[in-house]
């Protein structure tokens, strides 16, 4: 039981949620999955944003939107609209499909987790966020801070069709100790690696260099805030992530 919790909110709209989200001991729930595993001791209210948020994936021909409020299993489940790596990496995200049922894709964002297959493919993708704020301001997965509010997740359908997440783990159920996604756009390779790592770490590689030493120093750039563990050392890390690049490469470039 989480003792901690004083006042559940539940605010009429997103503006409401995002000022009462202001105060002191106050966060945002939708899933809840990793709230409540976590209990936060600092934290003493709790405001429901669950049914204010966007369920739902739509776009055009250039771009898809997924609404916060998309569950990992609504993504994993795939559907009409060309979900493609992404339906895989939010299935290895989270293993069991009662908390993908749960889970919602705003909260896999805004936990950061790095070892998420889907967060890291999302940073490959270079997604957009729409920000539930009074002014509906976009911004970057590398610009979010932790009390905005996100409401929806934006993808280039041309990105998304040539995406590959790579990832090694003890087992396929296991969360990776390296993941590494990458997307081909024009004539680069947007990357992201995470795993068993304080953070996600991003890089560009030419295209016509895949062949190259860069891919080398690349992956060495990406292997930085690694460490060594009960996994491995941070080079041995790194030549996972060096094979991951080409095998990334080979596939989609």
């Amino acid at each position: 039981m989480w003792t901690g919790i004083k006042d559940f909110q539940n605010p009429a709209t997103l503006a409401e949620a995002w000022q009462a989200a202001r105060a002191t001991g106050a966060t945002y729930i939708a899933g809840g999955t990793y709230l409540v595993a976590e209990q936060p001791p600092d934290v003493g209210t709790l405001i429901n944003i669950r049914p204010l948020l966007a369920a739902k994936i739509h776009g055009d021909d250039q771009a898809l939107e997924l609404g916060a409020g998309v569950t990992l299993q609504q993504l994993a489940a795939g559907g009409p609209d060309g979900l493609g790596e992404l339906a895989l990496a939010a299935g290895y995200s989270c293993a069991s499909q009662n908390i993908r049922n749960q889970r919602t894709l705003g909260g896999e964002v805004a936990h950061g987790r790095t070892d998420s297959d889907l967060l890291v493919l999302l940073y490959a993708l270079k997604a957009r966020l729409t920000l539930a704020t009074p002014d509906n301001a976009e911004g970057s997965l590398d610009s979010r801070d932790d009390g905005d509010l996100i409401g929806a997740i934006k993808v280039e359908r041309e990105a998304l069709a040539k995406a590959v997440v790579e990832r090694f783990a003890l087992l396929p159920s296991a969360r990776p100790f390296v993941v590494v996604a990458g997307a081909c756009r024009g004539d680069q390779l947007s990357l992201a690696a995470g795993g068993s790592t304080g953070r996600i770490t991003s890089a560009q590689l030419a295209i016509d260099r895949l062949d190259t030493k860069a891919v080398a120093a690349v992956a060495e750039a990406l292997a930085e805030p690694f460490n060594a563990d009960q996994y491995g050392s941070r080079e041995y890390k790194q030549a996972m992530i060096e094979t991951a690049i080409r095998r990334i490469g080979a596939r989609q470039c």
